[in-house]
């Protein structure tokens, strides 16, 4: 019952490309607005949807999903690893994933990616002084990380059980320099294992450590400066105003064919506008070239405009965005099954997606997408009908 009302909403996105009347300056920029200012631009320790606007650019994982088949494809590795069981030995039970980062990687400074990189990400997570406790939820069921000794491009990453996300987890984390957000090489003098929770107490008078953490949490790595693989280099940060991003000029990926990787304008200015109608002000004033997130409603409205919908593309890409009814099934009434069945029958599912989003939604039978190879294609949606739950409450 707490997943019958649940559907995917849409994001709303305009992207101007002709007839500007007063058009921005013709210098290769793109003019975004973003609905609140993301507060911190760091994606081990603040994975929020707004900052990952920006942060898509700056920092990336070793694979991503594809955006149309949302599977996942490899980015800094040279193909998407298969699970080895194990069997034998000490992590007997558990699962294993070998991989190899692309060899002609690099970070900012022109070094290479390697497995020591891969290490230092997942030590940072782990380490129960840093902030990076989202990540830190799935990284905890890691149980080691072996690098080849024979060549710093190799990794196998073991977790202690066949862990559902398992996968996801070795592979789908935004890789941090070490160079760069371990300058001093602290972590390198610890083992993974020695930097797990279970020893958190004896890590908290570590001096050497919780300086490192201090640095890493502050406000330095999260406002001020950043490192990244990716695409794009941080310039600058007005408070609740703009972020500007450009693109590098020695960039490793140029020639690479993955949307993730390629470079687009030269710049990226990003407009913190948490007010609906004065950003669509902005944008039919040819202030700005993209705007999401918007109501329903004001899609609706200016793809009716016949002059607006000439000067303006309009995309509406599904969301992953849920409503849904949690019951207590603690509560004796709601622990009876045909209560439940019955109250899913007196939710009018598409009169919501109506009023709440324009009709711009779909019907889902639980949180899994359904172009996800786990998702279960017999479920079918439980229908509004008021006959079917008084009979069940008979």
């Amino acid at each position: 019952m707490s997943r019958v009302s649940q559907f995917f909403g849409f994001m709303f996105i305009f992207f101007l490309i002709s007839c500007k009347s007063d058009p921005l300056p013709d210098d290769n920029s793109l003019h975004i607005r973003l609905k609140k200012d993301p507060e911190r631009i760091n994606p081990l320790l603040f994975p929020n949807p707004t900052a990952r606007e920006i942060y898509q650019y700056i920092h990336l994982p070793l694979a991503d999903f594809d955006p149309v088949t949302l599977s996942l494809t490899p980015v800094l590795i040279t193909e998407i690893p298969a699970e080895i069981a194990i069997d034998t030995g000490i992590y007997k039970g558990g699962v294993a994933f070998d991989f190899k980062i692309v060899d002609d990687a690099k970070w900012d400074n022109g070094s290479p990616i390697t497995s020591e990189d891969y290490l230092f990400t997942i030590k940072a997570i782990n380490m129960p002084l840093t902030n990076a406790g989202k990540y830190r939820e799935l990284t905890q069921n890691i149980a080691n990380i072996v690098l080849d000794q024979t060549n710093n491009k190799k990794i196998r990453v073991i977790f202690k059980h066949d862990y559902m996300l398992a996968l996801e987890t070795a592979v789908n984390i935004e890789i941090y320099p070490r160079y760069f957000y371990d300058s001093l090489n602290i972590l390198s003098k610890y083992s993974f294992k020695d930097l797990m929770a279970d020893n958190e107490e004896k890590l908290k008078n570590d001096t050497l450590l919780t300086k490192f953490a201090e640095k890493f949490n502050s406000n330095d790595f999260s406002r001020n400066q950043f490192c990244g693989a990716g695409p794009y280099k941080f310039v600058s940060w007005s408070a609740n105003q703009n972020i500007i991003i450009e693109k590098k000029e020695n960039y490793w990926a140029k020639d690479k064919k993955q949307a993730i990787l390629q470079q687009g304008p030269d710049k990226m200015i990003f407009h913190i506008i948490p007010d609906e109608l004065t950003a669509l002000t902005q944008l039919k004033a040819d202030k700005l070239d993209v705007i999401n997130e918007i109501s329903a409603g004001s899609y609706n409205a200016m793809e009716d405009d016949s002059l607006l919908k000439n000067k303006f593309a309009f995309y509406h890409p599904a969301l992953m965005k849920q409503y849904f009814i949690v019951l207590n099934n603690q509560d004796p009434i709601l622990q009876d099954v045909n209560v439940r069945k019955a109250l899913a029958h007196l939710i009018d599912v598409k009169s919501i997606i109506q009023n709440l989003e324009g009709g711009m939604g779909v019907i889902s039978v639980g949180a899994i997408h359904p172009l996800k190879k786990t998702f279960n294609t017999t479920l079918k949606p439980i229908p509004y009908d008021l006959e079917k739950a008084k009979q069940l409450l008979l």
